[in-house]
């Protein structure tokens, strides 16, 4: 029975999405960025893929040292968030995961992130190139990329 209750709720949504008249814009899929709660990313990502949803968690490799050991953590290169892949209409489906807090946007809407960025960002990462943070840079510091893909 708990299996069936999935397709009954995917069935009714695909028929009130038929009967209501959604903006078109609403239907495309775009990436955004999911704001999620401290240190739950994996959870997360876990949880959007059990869910079927498209989603990116950039990660890097960081070795920890304790008192007595040292230990290799894959840590997210963006804390606090995870990118997800999916129409407008179909966000309570990211929404309604626990640790994720709200969908990064403007004015209350969702901002879509440009398709052509997460490509170059997923690409990038995708062909083991070595990322990870700087630790000296602070938020609206001014920087300048010397060379790879996002250099202007």
């Amino acid at each position: 029975m708990a299996s069936l209750a999935p397709t009954i709720v995917a069935r009714e949504l695909a028929s009130y999405r038929s009967a209501v008249s959604l903006p078109a814009s609403s239907l495309e899929l775009h990436w955004y960025a999911a704001y999620t709660c401290a240190n739950h990313e994996k959870r997360v990502a876990a949880e959007l893929g059990a869910r079927d949803v498209e989603h990116f968690l950039p990660l890097y490799s960081s070795v920890r040292r304790w008192k007595d050991r040292r230990v290799q953590l894959e840590l997210p290169l963006f804390p606090g968030y995870v990118f997800v892949r999916l129409a407008l209409c179909d966000r309570l489906r990211v929404v309604q995961i626990p640790s994720v807090v709200r969908l990064v946007g403007f004015g209350g809407l969702p901002t879509a992130l440009p398709d052509t960025e997460m490509e170059i960002m997923r690409s990038g990462l995708s062909q083991s190139l070595h990322a990870e943070p700087h630790p000296f840079l602070t938020a609206g510091r001014r920087v300048r990329v010397r060379s790879g893909r996002w250099r202007e």
